[in-house]
């Protein structure tokens, strides 16, 4: 008996698809002044931060920014994904899920 056993590859992984791209992280190099505004707000109401990409140097970095001042540098392994897709004209946003201290929790996903 020989064959594959009805397995189907798909070389892209679920979730990868710049539509689907869905992920939650912690903010890296938050901005001490700027996560205070945002804890604040975020004990009150659900805080949406905009994601801008921005370049350093000979690379590309994603920033959550609160009205329109950086919150902290979004890092994760789909990092690279999102880039890619907001190069291609998606836009994210990043969703706080908790504030403790410095440490700003984000779930990022399309717009």
């Amino acid at each position: 008996m020989s064959g594959t056993g009805g397995t189907v590859y798909d070389a892209t992984p679920p979730g990868s698809t710049c539509e689907r791209l869905n992920f939650r992280t912690i903010l890296n190099s938050p901005v001490p002044n700027v996560v205070s505004d945002v804890a604040k707000l975020a004990a009150m109401q659900t805080v949406i931060l905009e994601i801008k990409i921005e370049s350093r140097s000979n690379f590309k970095v994603a920033i959550a920014c609160f009205e329109d001042r950086r919150v902290g540098a979004i890092t994760s392994d789909a990092l690279i994904r999102l880039i890619e897709c907001t190069i291609q004209g998606y836009a994210y946003v990043a969703e706080v899920k908790s504030v403790s201290g410095a440490r700003v929790e984000v779930q990022v996903y399309l717009k």
